[in-house]
């Protein structure tokens, strides 16, 4: 479907619930009770009055020990949360509810949303079991039992009086318009948007069975050659585990558990928190995604992650075009640290996993954030244009700025950084992009610093990310870049 097609279709579907003139709002003042909750921090909180109130919030109900698809909902809604970073923490919150208050403590609580690395505007909530019943009824979970709560998602704005059922398992893109819709003026935005080029592009599919199940089911908590997620790293699995043995975690963990197996067992034990869900899946299901994580490990072996061969001339002039279609050259960007990702918005894994990556360091960053500058630079303009790198970005934190241009200023910069990139046919006529995959870290000078790999785990690239910023004297970052 067309990104202009999910503009509209988001926006119609906000529309259609919001109280007409004269309307009343049943899930207006009064319905909701102002009953107290605790968060995962241990801080006691009214439920409307500080939850609630004034707000756009995206409601979901879980508990801690579910086998099933609590643990990929957090995912999926974490993916989410990230494409929706510019509204977090101003006018959008986050809010899990437990349905199990008795055994869902705090610390219980706490421990489950940082195996997802989860910020401060997202709500884990428990308290008094009648209380949390209480809340969780007016949300429509009203479940005897565990097994059959609600896997829905509410999204809703308490000051129009907006509420709508979603869910967090289909189209990524499609729920976080969704999420978007719920604020009038990003509706009244999208009404006078004016045409945009990018907004019809369309993107290729892989004919890799694996894939769709791959990225929708174990994408959210798992990596294919970048680190550490919720879950672990699945780069060469194929290597460490028995393909008989995946097949049967995949399809059943939690009976593994229970029948103690010792692999499984260990692998709780390490990503505590958060345990493997049953998703459901056949063996059909459990071979394509295997089939998928080790294609995509194959592939990763032909990328260049070796050091430069003479990190003293890595770096250099050029001239490209930003992704807002202004001419910039390296001076626009002196004055500040820089990190150097050169990639393509049609790459299946690498290079938008290491955008992700990229986006939570400048999300943990904070302030010094503003400290340096994070280029995405294309490898294959004859795709990315400026336009389309506008679209694709918008995934990722908007401090991200990407580069394209000619076919030979694009080859400028990538002789100036050193960089491999060659086509690689399709079978269906298409064609992806062999590249190096490696980001450069340049001082505020613009001299080579260091390189970070796509192999790093992520708790080494913030390492290095964070000793190239302290490395910056203040008045170099505070001078101004050359014209």
């Amino acid at each position: 479907m067309q990104r202009s097609v999910l503009f509209a279709v988001a926006a119609l579907a906000a529309a259609a619930i919001a109280p007409t003139p004269g309307e009343s709002r049943p899930w207006g003042d009064g319905y909701f009770p102002n009953l107290p909750v605790i968060t995962q921090d241990g801080k006691t909180l009214r439920f409307y009055d500080d939850v609630l109130k004034d707000k756009i919030v995206v409601v979901n109900f879980m508990y801690t020990n579910c086998p099933d698809v609590c643990g990929l909902t957090t995912a999926r809604l974490s993916q989410a949360e990230d494409q929706l970073r510019d509204m977090v923490g101003s006018n959008l919150l986050f809010v899990s509810l437990t349905v199990d208050p008795e055994r869902d403590t705090p610390a219980k609580l706490k421990e489950f949303a940082d195996s997802f690395h989860l910020g401060s505007n997202w709500l884990f909530l428990t308290g008094k079991p009648e209380d949390i019943r209480a809340i969780n009824s007016k949300f429509g979970e009203r479940s005897t039992s565990l097994d059959e709560h609600r896997q829905e998602v509410v999204l809703g704005n308490d000051k129009t009086g907006e509420w709508m059922r979603n869910s967090a398992l289909g189209d990524i893109d499609r729920f976080v318009m969704d999420v978007r819709a719920m604020d009038p003026k990003w509706r009244e935005q999208m009404h006078t948007q004016a045409p945009n080029a990018a907004i019809n592009t369309g993107y290729q599919l892989s004919s890799e069975p694996g894939q769709v199940l791959f990225k929708k089911m174990c994408a959210p908590c798992h990596s294919i050659g970048v680190g550490d997620r919720a879950g672990p790293d699945l780069r060469d699995v194929t290597q460490r585990r028995p393909r008989e043995w995946l097949t049967h975690f995949i399809m059943d963990s939690y009976k593994m558990r229970r029948e103690k197996d010792p692999t499984a067992l260990a692998l709780a034990e390490q990503y505590k928190g958060v345990l493997m869900p049953r998703l459901g899946l056949t063996e059909n299901d459990a071979a394509d995604v295997i089939a998928y994580v080790e294609s995509q490990s194959s592939k990763l072996a032909t990328h260049q992650v070796t050091a430069p061969s003479d990190p003293t001339k890595i770096g250099g002039s050029f001239t490209l075009v930003d992704h807002h279609g202004n001419q910039v050259t390296e001076r626009n960007y002196l004055g500040k640290p820089t990190l150097v990702f050169f990639g393509f918005t049609f790459c299946p894994d690498i290079c938008p996993t290491t955008l992700y990556e990229l986006s939570n360091v400048l999300g943990e960053l904070k302030e010094d954030a503003a400290k340096l500058n994070v280029l995405f630079i294309t490898v294959d303009p004859e795709r990315d244009t400026p336009e389309h790198l506008a679209l694709y970005l918008s995934s990722f934190d908007p401090r991200i700025i990407g580069l394209s241009g000619t076919s030979d200023h694009v080859a400028e910069a990538m002789k100036a950084y050193q960089i491999y990139a060659r086509k690689q046919p399709l079978k269906d006529g298409g064609y992806t992009m062999d590249h190096t995959a490696s980001v450069f870290m340049m001082d505020a000078q613009g001299k080579y610093a260091g390189t970070i790999s796509h192999r790093d785990p992520a708790s080494v690239m913030r390492g290095k990310i964070r000793r190239l910023l302290d490395s910056t004297p203040p008045e170099a970052v505070a001078a101004k870049p050359l014209p």
